[in-house]
C-alpha cells in the first residue's frame, strides 16, 4: 500500500469517526431542544441535577458494560445483578446489619455474579450472549426468591444519607460516577489491563499470540461490570429508600 494510500485510508476513518461523534452530540442537542421546548422549566438547575442524579444509575451500568463489550462480549444481567445485590445489601441493613458491611456484601454478591459469567464464557467456552441471558434469568429468580416477591422498605437514614448527600453542588452519586468514568478511562488509555481489553476485543488469536492473558482478561471484564453493578445498586436503594426484585 503506498503512503498516499494509507493517508487517504486514515483521513477516512478519522472522518467516519469524527461523524459518528457529531452524530451523537446532535442527537443528543436536538432532544435537549425539544424537552425544553415542550417542557416548562426543564433547564431549571434542580431539574437538570434530578436528571443527572436518576442517569448516574445507567451511567455505572454502562460503564461496566463498556469493558465488556470492548473485550467482544456482551452482560445481559447487569440488571439483575444490580437487583440481587440491592436487595441483599437492603435486607442486611433492615436486620441490624451495619451499612457498610452491607455494601461491602452487595459488591461482593456483583463480583461473584460476574465471575460466574466471566468463567462460563472463558473457560467453559460458551457464547456471551447465551451465558448472561441464562444467569439474567438465574438472578433474578435468585432474588424473587430471596425477598419472596416482597420489596424490602425501612433502610437506615445513615445509608441514605451517604448517597443522598452533595459534594462541590452536586448530588455524591454524580460525582462517584463521575470519578469510576475517569477511572475506566485511565484503565482503558493508561494501563496494561485496557490494552489487553483492546486486544481481546481486536483479534483473540492475534492477542494469544501475542502473549495475552485471554481467561483472565474476560473474566476481570465480567467481574468489574458486576461490580459497577452492585454500586448502581447501592445508589439507587440510596435514593429510594427501599429495594426490590426486578420486573
Amino acid at each position: 500500500m503506498s503512503d498516499a494510500t494509507l493517508v487517504r485510508s486514515q483521513a477516512e476513518f478519522l472522518r467516519g469517526v469524527s461523524m459518528r461523534d457529531a452524530g451523537t452530540l446532535i442527537g443528543l442537542v436536538v432532544i435537549l431542544a425539544v424537552f425544553g421546548a415542550l417542557v416548562p422549566g426543564f433547564f431549571a438547575e434542580r431539574n437538570l441535577i434530578n436528571i443527572l442524579q436518576q442517569s448516574s444509575i445507567n451511567a455505572c451500568l454502562a460503564l461496566g458494560m463498556t469493558l465488556v463489550i470492548i473485550s467482544g462480549g456482551i452482560d445481559l444481567s447487569v440488571g439483575p445483578t444490580a437487583a440481587l445485590s440491592a436487595v441483599i445489601s437492603a435486607s442486611m441493613m433492615v436486620a441490624g446489619v451495619p451499612f457498610p458491611l452491607a455494601i461491602a456484601a452487595g459488591f461482593a454478591i456483583g463480583l461473584a455474579c460476574g465471575l460466574v459469567n466471566g468463567v462460563l464464557v472463558a473457560h467453559v467456552g460458551l457464547q456471551p450472549f447465551i451465558v448472561t441471558l441464562g444467569t439474567l434469568s438465574t438472578y433474578r429468580a435468585l432474588a424473587l426468591i430471596y425477598t419472596g416477591g416482597n420489596p424490602v422498605l425501612g433502610l437506615p437514614p445513615g445509608f441514605r444519607a451517604v448517597f443522598n448527600g452533595s459534594l462541590f453542588g452536586l448530588p455524591l452519586a454524580v460525582v462517584i460516577v463521575a470519578c469510576v468514568a475517569v477511572v475506566a478511562w485511565v484503565v482503558l488509555k493508561k494501563t496494561p489491563f485496557g490494552e489487553y481489553l483492546l486486544a481481546v476485543g481486536g483479534n483473540e488469536e492475534a492477542a494469544y499470540i501475542a502473549g495475552v492473558p485471554i481467561a483472565r482478561t474476560k473474566i476481570a471484564a465480567y467481574m468489574i461490570s458486576g461490580l459497577l453493578a452492585a454500586l448502581a445498586a447501592q445508589i439507587l436503594i440510596g435514593r429510594l429508600g427501599a429495594a426490590s426484585r426486578p420486573e
